[in-house]
């Protein structure tokens, strides 16, 4: 499920992707926005569909804004594919998070916060949707 989201107070495209393991930062976006990376001492192998990505740098905690709602992410930089931002499994369960796909919306329940729902995009321009 795709949406808009604010990432360092910037609107972007974000995917909320229950297949993917981690979550990722374009390079991209970080280079145009001089965002804060920090290189690791060793290599990520990520396994993207036929093909295996390594990155070495990582965008330590960047926030991310739902709802009002200020998260943190610590996100691997890679070539995202026309998404600004991936956020995946780890980062989903994190903020016990669920994706409602029939109606588009993430539901997050925080422990000892209220319940809040993100409202993901009905309509892409140049995607199509399934």
């Amino acid at each position: 499920m795709a949406g808009k989201i604010l990432v360092y107070s910037i609107l972007i495209l974000s995917l909320f992707d229950s297949s993917a393991s981690y979550y990722f930062i374009s390079r991209r976006f970080t280079a145009l926005y001089s965002i804060p990376l920090v290189c690791m001492s060793g290599q990520w192998k990520i396994s993207m569909g036929n093909e295996v990505i390594t990155t070495n740098r990582i965008c330590k905690a960047c926030t991310i804004e739902l709802r009002g709602k200020k998260l943190e992410a610590y996100m691997l930089v890679l070539d995202t594919g026309g998404y600004e931002v991936i956020l995946g499994m780890n980062w989903l369960s994190k903020y016990h998070a669920v994706i409602d796909c029939q109606n588009k919306k993430v539901i997050f329940r925080i422990s000892r916060q209220p319940e809040f729902q993100f409202i993901g995009e009905l309509s892409l321009p140049g995607r199509r949707n399934k």
